[in-house]
Parts: C-alpha cells; structure tokens; sequence
C-alpha cells in the first residue's frame, strides 16, 4: 500500500531526512550551491545516490513556500511519513521513559519547536491528539529543524484516556500550570514520567488537568504572566575583540536557532556594523551581517565602568533576525567571499576586485562596475550572487 506524500523545505529538514534510514524521499530539488553543501557535510555518503534530483533555480523553488512564507534555502523535498510506533507497544518492557504531552496545542510552529527541544533532551516521544497533529505542516518540519526524523510521535484519539491509562502502568503525570506550587527545578525526576504542556492560549484543560499527579510552574518575571510553549532564544554576550567577526558570522550560520541577541563589543566594531553606505566604517562586516540582521545600536559604555579600565568605549547592540534574509542559506558563503574580495582593496573599482568572479553581463549593466564597494548598498550586494 502506498503511503501519502508530502513536500518539506529547507536545510536542515531535507538533509535530516535524506540521513534517515526509515524515511523514504521520493524526490529532491536543489540549487547548485544545496547539492554542493550536501556533499559537503556529508563526505563519506551519497546521500543523494538512490534519490531523483531536480536542479532548480532559487526562483523555480519558491513556489514549494512562498504561501506558507518560509525560506527554503535552496533545499525541498517530497517525502513519505514515518511508520510510527505504537505506544502500547513502546512502553512494554522498558523502564525510565520520559514523555511530553500536548494538550490543544495546535499551532504547526509550536509543535515543531517543542519537537527539537524534546529531541535535544533525547525525551521518548511526544503524545499528540490525532487530529491536532498538522502531519503534512511544511511549517511543522521547518521549525523542528531536522528533529522530526529523530523524535518518535505518539498520535493518540483521546489524551484523558491516554494519561489515565499510563497513569496505571506506573507513569507520573506533571502538569505545567501557571497556578502550580512548586517550580519545576525542584522535581526529583525518577521512574517514567510525562511532561503535560497546555495551549498557546488557554493553558492546559482543568478536565487533563485532573489526570496529572503534579503541578509545576516555570519560575520568571511577576510582571509576565505566563511563557509560550515555543521558548525564544536570547543570546547574551560580551565578545572579545579579535574574534568578534568570527563569532557574529557564526550567529548568521545558526539562524534557525535563536531569536535575538544582545551583545557588547568594542564600539569601533559597533560602528562598523551599524555604518552607512559611503563611510570608512561602511565594509564587510556591516554588508554580510546588513544582509541577514537587523541592528540596533542601544548604548555606549564608557571605560570607567570596568575593572581593570580598557583604553576604548565599548557598545551594546541588539541583533534581530530579519523576516526575509537578502540572501539564502546555500549561497551565504559564496556571498562572504565575493563581498570579502570587493573590499579586500576597497580602493579599487568593482570590476579590477572581482575581476575572477563569474558575474552575470545583465547584472554588470545595472551596476556600474566603475564604483568602489563603499559605494554599494547590501541590496546591490545581495544581487551579485
């Protein structure tokens, strides 16, 4: 009997399930630049050799995201689901497991989240009801990031019979409730377990409520009244000099993995990264990184506040993630290089820096390749490559 499928996007999902055994890929589309990453990060596998490749254009491929509005990345596959396995079945036998239980949690980005973080805490599985389980959800797969492949789904028709039932087979049942007791720090995590997480909105059912043993609370603000299910990330950080640039292109690499950062750095950097087009702090590091974020530039810091006292201001900058990245995953390090190469000699006109570059005779005709890179906005950059 052939199975249903469905078509997912981006980096990480299409090579986590192109890496799964149990996951059959029906057909792949890539960009050049994708198959080449690809290879890359895989060297001792053809992840490719038993699966049909389309070689398709950046613009060819939008048309697999562009109504759900996500960024593909040059990667889309078409995929069959999973055999998953059944919970009666899993549990026999085994001790010490740990679940997550999603009650009337709906939203495709939440599930998808939850199911990394449950992966990256090698929880069993997550229990879901049947029909609040977007199973085909390109949105699902995105957020999860890969981790779909890895995180065994537990589709359930009722979860009060679920949690009763499992409750019997000697399962502790804690439920995060905002009302709780105790914070969640405090649990002595022994035997099986199941973490029961309630809707975006509503928070868990008083009736599942009742099918838990515990109440628990995630300690924060008093002024906040309660944390969505889908944790942001915020990176907080004070980056030494030499290795400041490193460090934020690195950011730009994990993009699917944080929400905003805030980060001291000296304020000669600083000024680069916010700098405008025309100036001498206008280079590399404020194109590459004005391609995927924006930054607002918060305060300076004067020495006198530090111990011992440095000779230079320091600044604090909020990174944010813009909604559409001016360039995509699979050309981000083609994109560092050519931009690197346009200011290697900022000096010099466009056409003696990228002279060895392949750039296409339309582009050369909309740019004036007389100009200096300073001379550039990130949006002509972007459209080099």
């Amino acid at each position: 009997m052939n199975k249903s499928s469905f078509f997912i996007v981006g980096q990480h999902a299409v090579m986590e399930a192109l890496r799964n055994p149990n996951r059959k890929v029906l057909r792949v589309f890539l960009t050049e630049d994708a198959k080449k990453n690809i290879h890359r990060k895989n060297p001792n596998k053809n992840l490719l050799e038993e699966v049909k490749v389309y070689f398709k254009s950046k613009k060819e491929l939008d048309k697999y995201s562009s109504k759900e509005q996500l960024m593909h990345n040059g990667y889309v596959a078409e995929i069959e689901h999973l055999d998953q396995p059944d919970l009666k079945e899993f549990i026999k036998e085994k001790n010490n497991l740990t679940f997550v239980c999603l009650d009337e949690v709906t939203d495709p980005r939440n599930i998808g989240s939850l199911i990394r973080s449950a992966a990256s805490f090698n929880i069993d599985g997550v229990i879901i009801k049947e029909r609040h389980f977007p199973k085909d959800s390109k949105l699902m797969y995105k957020s999860a990031s890969g981790c779909m492949e890895h995180v065994n789904i537990f589709e359930v028709s009722n979860i009060n019979s679920t949690l009763k039932n499992l409750r019997e087979k000697n399962f502790w049942v804690y439920g995060f409730d905002s009302k709780g007791q105790k914070d969640f720090t405090d649990v002595k995590w022994e035997g099986n377990n199941i973490l029961l997480f309630g809707s975006e909105g509503f928070g868990i059912k008083a009736k599942t409520l009742e099918n838990s043993d515990f109440r628990f609370k995630v300690k924060m603000n008093d002024n906040i009244e309660s944390l969505n299910i889908n944790c942001p990330v915020r990176i907080i950080g004070n980056i030494p000099y030499n290795i400041t640039s490193p460090i934020i292109f690195w950011l730009i690499e994990q993009l699917e993995y944080w929400d905003d950062a805030y980060i001291m750095t000296q304020k000669e950097v600083a000024d680069r990264l916010i700098a405008k087009i025309n100036s001498k702090e206008y280079g590399r590091l404020t194109v590459v990184v004005g391609a995927y974020l924006d930054i607002k530039y918060c305060f300076t810091i004067k020495p006198d506040v530090f111990i011992p006292k440095p000779k230079v201001d320091s600044a604090i900058l909020r990174f944010t993630k813009k909604d559409l990245p001016l360039i995509s995953d699979d050309k981000y390090i083609k994109f560092n290089k050519l931009v690197s190469a346009a200011f290697g000699q900022r000096r010099k006109m466009l056409r003696n820096t990228l002279k060895g570059w392949d750039i296409p005779v339309g582009l050369k005709k909309k740019i004036d390749f007389s100009r200096r890179p300073e001379t550039l906005t990130i949006e002509e950059f972007a459209s080099l490559v």
